[in-house]
């Protein structure tokens, strides 16, 4: 890097830029330090050829020292992946003797040398032959997918490779320029590494509903989404389908109904688990994963009815808010009902109930404390989701309406609770409906 600078200060003085360092970081995976520099506008690494990796029984880091450019190009993960450009000759260099061919005539990916040499050395390069492979259409040899479904692979990947990283990977597939999640995950499901990707937490007991080959369940579930997705069209909608949520979640619906106990004896589902601690995926994607798996029976319930109310519809849309696309794609695809969707879907757009999430309510927690003269405490959330209920049904509905409404909802509840009082006058409200009288 500091040859590339001096040259540049006697050539072109105006394109002489710093030199950085990136020190070498082994739990992170960068065994070597990196200078880097702009040249010309383009941001460039400068490292040593590597050689001579020897890694341990349980880490995928390396100790390394530097090599030839044949032994550089041996190490790496695909032969594609290890082509060289000469600046002296101004010519590729090809060590592996198939880089090329592989890249331009077979679009294949062959590791350099023995499938399980290298994948056992690193394993995380199994899934990175699965993102490589799937983001630009390139086939698998097959001693490299017969290495993969391996066991002794799989176990190693579990045990050498963090979490952080494995997520890292799969995010990879799952969205981006040239991303096909269906794809992937099918390609993971193939080759036998489900469990791998997304584990199930271990030494526990498991409570819930077992679907029987959950994985092979999950498979045939993904296998659905091109049709679904071809069939399926939001001409007008401001909601997009998240795709990346929308295949997991179509993945792992299987395991939706199952949940687990920690140490604390608290409630997780599995879902979770495997979103937050298999891959470690950002918070918000472990909140939209859980609503998706919530709400996806509702969706399908909604799928089923033959007429749908703006209250029900509208209610299902606050909830899962810029999700609601797709949890209604999930429950098409776990209820197999594609024309109903695009029924429900065209229906709640004529309703204007695409954003109504986003609605500001007529009057805020405030004005309805002072208007009902309400202590500060949970009491304000029953009229506050009143007042929604309200809304959703009297689109039109103005402030002064609203307040009227509200003064006979609170009324109407003060009634409730003095006859909830007498054993024979009271009435079981947990659906969370309304309270009303006793039907005499």
């Amino acid at each position: 890097a500091t040859m590339v600078q001096t040259y540049l200060k006697e050539t072109n003085p105006s394109e002489v830029h710093k030199v950085g360092v990136i020190a070498a970081n082994p739990s992170q995976s960068k065994h070597l330090e990196t200078a880097t520099m702009v040249v010309y506008g383009i941001e460039c690494d400068f490292c040593n050829l590597r050689a001579q990796e020897v890694y341990t029984e349980d880490s995928r880091i390396p100790t390394t020292v530097f090599g030839t450019p044949l032994e550089d190009a041996q190490r790496r993960d695909f032969c594609c992946n290890a082509l060289f450009w000469n600046l002296r000759t101004r010519h590729i260099e090809d060590w592996t003797g198939r880089g090329l061919q592989d890249l331009l005539q077979g679009k294949i990916l062959v590791t350099p040398l023995d499938p399980f040499t290298t994948f056992y050395d690193d394993p995380l390069r199994v899934l990175r032959a699965i993102r490589f492979a799937i983001r630009f259409d390139f086939a698998l040899d097959k001693n490299l997918e017969e290495a993969s479904a391996s066991k002794k692979i799989q176990d190693a990947l579990m045990l050498k490779v963090s979490r952080e990283r494995v997520g890292k990977e799969l995010d990879g597939m799952l969205c981006g320029k040239g991303a096909k999640p269906h794809l992937a995950l099918l390609t993971i499901h193939r080759l036998g590494l489900s469990e791998c990707v997304f584990p199930l937490p271990t030494n526990v007991e498991i409570q819930g509903e077992t679907v029987p080959d959950p994985w092979g369940r999950a498979s045939a579930l993904v296998q659905k989404i091109p049709a679904a997705l071809e069939g399926f069209q939001t001409p007008d909608g401001k909601t997009p389908l998240d795709t990346k949520m929308f295949a997991m979640a179509v993945f792992l619906l299987p395991f939706r109904s199952q949940s687990y106990k920690d140490r604390k004896s608290k409630n997780h589902s599995i879902v979770e688990y495997m979103i937050k601690d298999g891959i470690k995926f950002k918070n918000k994607d472990v909140a939209g994963m859980l609503l998706l798996m919530e709400y996806v029976d509702k969706f399908v319930d909604l799928l089923k009815k033959s007429e749908m109310s703006r209250l029900e519809a509208g209610l299902l849309v606050r909830a899962t808010k810029d999700l609601w696309v797709t949890c209604l794609l999930v429950a098409m695809i776990q209820n197999d009902t594609e024309t109903k969707a695009q029924e429900v879907y065209n229906r709640i757009m004529e309703m204007n109930l695409d954003l109504c999430w986003k609605d500001r309510p007529l009057l805020d927690g405030r004005a309805v404390i002072q208007l009902l003269g309400l202590p500060k405490g949970p009491i304000v959330s029953t009229y506050l989701a009143e007042q929604v209920r309200w809304t959703l049904e009297n689109p039109n509905g103005t402030k002064e309406e609203c307040r009227v409404h509200l003064q006979a909802f609170k009324e109407q509840v003060e009634v409730s609770c003095k006859k909830r009082s007498s054993p024979n006058d009271r009435v079981n409200d947990d659906d969370g409906n309304r309270p009303h009288k006793k039907a005499q």
